[in-house]
């Protein structure tokens, strides 16, 4: 896969999946996420 495809984003504390009120769930809000969207069709555009 070309880098040029790919996209990061930080959302840090802005989106956490649990509230950070113990260590164990701001461990668990550590994370990184992968969204695989399929390719379009030759001369369809990129959209995110």
């Amino acid at each position: 896969m070309s880098i040029d495809r790919l996209v990061a984003k930080g959302y840090g504390s802005s989106r956490p999946i649990l509230p950070n009120i113990s260590k164990r769930n701001r461990a668990l809000n550590r994370r990184v996420e992968f969204t695989i969207i399929a390719q379009p069709a030759k001369g369809e555009p990129i959209t995110e």
